[in-house]
């Protein structure tokens, strides 16, 4: 063991050092100083084994320099290496930390402590134990590594606290346990990462892992700034890509965030005040039940010129090991699902596509609101028993509303609308298209009272027989201002008001194609 304090150093040369009982492996405190140094044939190495008994450990502004070090602890809660206190710092280059046990941290600092690690790889295998956590005004910086973190509940790399922060250049991140978010901001933490990747789960299934998001910001001023080509990839179930959640706030610029399991979304905001902005990048889903974008409980996403698919893989693309039938990849997965009062979507040039039975392209409900502008929505699903058809675009309950302005619109099955307000939702179309091809694929239907949807100046299509073009039923309203109506299929009319629907209509010009259909159908 080597302690230096005060006006203190001490430099070693590719040396060996070991700590028993809860005594640190080296420590500096109270302006001290250590450095300790290796080659790359013939390295320096600190081990220690017990119970809170850290391999490299500066205090009271201490400060410990290593390269070509190679740090090991074996006991629960001995970090690997940890700063504490302003001025305090540890500095690694060319080096390795490896932890054992539980709650037994790689790399952590706290308190105005700072931590630098460059080309250092950090592994951790206990329970709890993350690789690297900024906690309480601590401050990390990862270059050009990678991190392993096996055991559960155990995040790969936390900022947690007001005033702490973790910066990743290209840093490459491993969670292989259940529970552990690849990276983690909590309580007013900040994390900025720039290229390189986030990764949780086992990619081969031979470990099955859940709850592990990719990037978790959780509680108000938390965040995570992500930039220049970084992606996050999760492939374990209840694992979304990326999530805000109770006011916390994720900024996605990166290359793309990929899920493949059941049950995760790829990125989510829950809560109010919890924000998900997403700008050129991918956002991509192959399980079931794995929304592109889930907005729940008053929280928001923002989506440009951003790509947004549900189900890939379906087509034939290769995927990880999966942990379901591949015939369920993409089942009722939405592009973009929308509940409760106060959640909102807006998207600007967006490509939203999916490709599992009964996924709806953008589905509001229970009182949210999405405003899509430009951009496109395109469903492939076949219908099923609990969602029916695969939508475009639905709206559904009261006060649930969706606006779209220059959007394409597009189904390919059978039962799925274009556009569809159901139970009180409302829909408004400015400058759009909407084309369906398949049976009983309406172009648009509002169907139950006070359901309603606008159209001004939009085209619908429709080619399958029985899909009507617009199609107002059961108490529900259609208003069309302008733009075309035209169906192919038979039994395909026009424009119509069943079951006592309320038809408007001017401007438009309606054509009706197809055997036994007629332009203009009241029942």
């Amino acid at each position: 063991m080597v302690d230096v304090s005060g006006s203190g150093s001490y430099s070693g040369v590719s040396v060996d050092l070991s700590a028993f009982g809860s005594g640190h492996g080296v420590r500096a405190s109270d302006d001290g100083t250590i450095s300790l140094i290796g080659t790359p044939s013939d390295g320096a190495m600190v081990s220690t084994y017990g119970d809170d008994g850290h391999g490299l450990y500066a205090d009271g502004g201490g400060q410990i320099i290593g390269s070509y070090t190679s740090v090991y602890t074996n006991g629960v809660g001995a970090h690997g290496v940890e700063a504490i206190g302003t001025d305090s710092r540890v500095t690694l280059i060319d080096s390795g930390v490896n932890t054992a046990l539980d709650n037994a941290y790689g790399a952590y600092a706290s308190g105005g402590g700072t931590i630098t690690l460059t080309r250092t790889n950090v592994t951790t295998s206990g329970a709890g134990a993350s690789a690297v956590f900024a906690d309480a005004g601590g401050s990390i910086a990862l270059n050009d590594l990678s991190t392993y973190s096996y055991g559960d509940d155990a995040a790969g790399a936390v900022a947690a606290g007001a005033d702490s922060s973790l910066t990743l250049n290209n840093a490459y991140v491993n969670v292989s346990g259940n529970g552990g978010a690849g990276l983690l901001a909590a309580d007013g933490g900040l994390i900025t990462m720039s290229g390189g990747a986030i990764a949780s789960g086992d990619y081969y299934g031979g470990v099955v892992t859940t709850g592990s998001p990719g990037m978790l910001a959780r509680g108000v001023g938390s965040r995570i700034l992500v930039v220049n080509g970084a992606t996050s990839s999760t492939y374990g179930a209840d694992s979304q890509g990326i999530w805000a959640d109770a006011g916390g706030r994720i900024d996605f610029a990166g290359y793309g965030v990929f899920t493949y399991q059941p049950n995760s979304s790829g990125a989510a905001a829950s809560g109010s005040g919890s924000t998900v902005t997403l700008t050129d990048t991918i956002a991509r889903t192959s399980g079931p039940s794995s929304a592109g974008l889930l907005v729940i409980a008053g929280g928001a996403v923002t989506a440009s010129n951003t790509e947004i698919t549900t189900g890939y893989g379906r087509d034939g693309s290769n995927l990880p090991a999966l942990q379901f039938p591949s015939a369920d990849i993409g089942l009722e997965a939405h592009g973009a699902d929308v509940l409760g009062a106060g959640s909102r979507l807006q998207t600007q040039n967006a490509r939203i596509t999916t490709h599992g039975d009964g996924a709806v392209g953008v589905r509001v409900s229970q009182g949210a609101s999405a405003s899509i502008v430009g951009g496109s929505i395109t469903t492939n699903g076949a219908d099923t028993a609990a969602i029916g058809g695969a939508d475009a675009v639905r709206a559904t309950d009261d006060d649930s509303s969706i606006t779209l302005s220059g959007t394409s619109v597009k189904t390919t099955n059978i039962n799925a609308a274009g556009l569809h307000a159901m139970a009180g939702g409302a829909i408004a179309a400015t400058d759009a298209t909407v084309a369906t091809q398949g049976a009983n694929a309406f172009g648009v239907s509002a169907r139950d009272a006070d359901s309603s949807i606008t159209l001004t100046n939009t085209n619908v299509a429709t080619s399958g027989d029985a899909a009507f073009g617009v199609r107002a039923g059961d108490a529900g309203t259609v208003q069309i201002a302008g733009g075309s109506v035209e169906t192919a299929g038979a039994a395909a009319h026009g424009v119509a008001a069943v079951n006592g629907g309320d038809l408007t209509i001017s401007g438009a010009a309606v054509a009706a194609n197809g055997a036994g259909s007629s332009a203009i159908y009241l029942a």
